[in-house]
Formats: structure tokens, C-alpha cells, sequence
């Protein structure tokens, strides 16, 4: 199916549009709008980032935030705004966003994620503002951002797959309590949040884990919902 004269995703096994033309939309209004968090929920980590000095690795949504001035720079926002139907390309790898191929997305059985990065340039550096990015990783079903205000408030919003992520978060819980577990190299966060309905906690991935309940890879954090009993509705891993 064709994105414009340059780009058949045909080549990457798609047969529609549709879920590549919602990631774009979700990914410029990010970008646009310096959003570190929902471009984190956008982004299939570890991310890939080149640049004149060789390859790094960006394995969280923390690590994004805290490198995010250094790879979100004027050059490649401009890349990524600028780009039109036309000038994005397709072949094999993925979607690039120009035909030098600096920004690079790709398709998972959960929709486009950003992959990576070729940067053209690392001599402007921008600076964003507001709240801090804590956690973001999705789940087979929803898309999940922990933030935390100014004052350090815990604040959980999470996004169902196949609606806008600057659309209403299906669920969110303003207020939140984070925890530390654990000691030395096995200390982990731990978020809780809970309304009137349900109560949710993340914990990290990153403790100590026997070989038995290890988590699987690239898992970010398990995802717990109860109800306001304390009884277990569900449980998963978030990536």
C-alpha cells in the first residue's frame, strides 16, 4: 500500500495504511510538541542512535529523557516535521523519514515503533521543560507513561493500542506513591496508584530475579491491576 511516490509499505508486509498514517500523526504531534514520554510510547527500545562517534544503545524511556536533547535535536525535529507523503521512503529495513534515512520506524505486531536514529548532526542541543518521564512501555493491549510533576508526584496515564496518544488517556490516575525495593544492585522502583475502581502497580524489571521468575528480555516493568479488595484482575509484563 502506497504512503506516497516514495514509499510502498507492500515492502515491510503491510497491506494497509492505516496503522502507519496514526503512528505519524501520534509521532509529529510529539515531536512537535517536545513530549518525551508519548515519544518514548512510540519508540521500540533499545533504540538505536548513530552519530559521528560511533552507536549507542537508549534501553528505557528514563534513558531517552536523559539523553533526549542530544538526539531530538533542531536538525532531526526538522527532518521529522518537514517530511511530506512523498519524501518519506520504504524498502525492507522499515519507513525512513527522509531519503538520507536519519529517522527510521518499523512495524511489530503491535504497530510502528521508532527504531532508530542517524544523527546529521550533535552541535545543538534544545532543553524541555515540565514533567519528568519515569516509565513508558505498553503491554499486549494498552500503552502505558509514568510521569511525575515538578513536585515529584507519580502521575499514571496509559493509551489502548489503536487510539491517539494526544486523544484522552483511557485511564489516568493523577496521583501516585513510588517506592524503592530491594538494596544495592537489586534495588528497583515500584509505582502505585489507585482511584474508587482499581489499583495499579508497576514494578521495574531492572531487581534480582531467581531463574525461575526472571522476566522475559526487553521487559521494562510488570504491570498489576487489583480491585479495590486487594483481589489480582490482572497481571503481565510491560516491554
Amino acid at each position: 500500500m502506497g504512503v506516497g511516490k516514495g514509499c510502498d509499505l507492500s515492502v515491510i508486509g503491510e497491506k494497509s495504511t492505516k496503522a502507519y498514517l496514526a503512528f505519524d500523526h501520534d509521532f509529529r504531534e510529539a515531536v512537535e510538541s517536545q513530549d518525551a514520554g508519548r515519544i518514548a510510547l512510540l519508540t521500540e527500545f533499545p533504540l538505536t542512535v548513530n552519530n559521528a562517534g560511533g552507536a549507542i544503545q537508549i534501553p528505557d524511556a528514563d534513558s531517552l529523557q536523559g539523553h533526549y536533547a542530544r538526539i531530538f535535536t533542531p536538525a532531526i525535529r526538522h527532518i521529522i516535521l518537514s517530511s511530506t507523503r512523498d519524501s518519506i521512503r520504504c524498502n525492507y529495513t522499515g519507513v525512513s523519514y527522509d531519503e538520507v534515512g536519519n529517522v527510521w520506524v518499523n512495524v511489530t505486531n503491535q504497530g510502528y515503533f521508532l527504531e532508530t536514529i542517524n544523527l546529521p548532526d550533535i552541535s545543538s542541543i534544545s532543553t524541555t521543560k515540565g514533567s519528568t518521564v519515569d516509565m513508558a512501555c505498553h503491554t499486549n493491549d494498552r500503552r502505558i507513561l509514568i510521569d511525575s510533576t515538578p513536585k515529584g508526584i507519580p502521575r499514571f496515564r496509559s493509551w489502548s493500542f489503536g487510539h491517539a496518544l494526544f486523544g484522552p488517556p483511557g485511564l489516568e490516575i493523577a496521583t501516585g506513591k513510588e517506592d524503592w525495593e530491594g538494596t544495592g544492585q537489586c534495588a528497583h522502583r515500584l509505582w502505585s496508584f489507585h482511584d474508587s475502581k482499581a489499583q495499579i502497580t508497576l514494578e521495574s524489571a531492572k531487581g534480582c530475579y531467581s531463574d525461575t521468575d526472571a522476566p522475559p528480555p526487553s521487559a521494562q516493568a510488570q504491570f498489576v491491576l487489583t480491585d479495590t479488595h486487594g483481589k489480582e484482575l490482572s497481571s503481565t509484563w510491560c516491554f
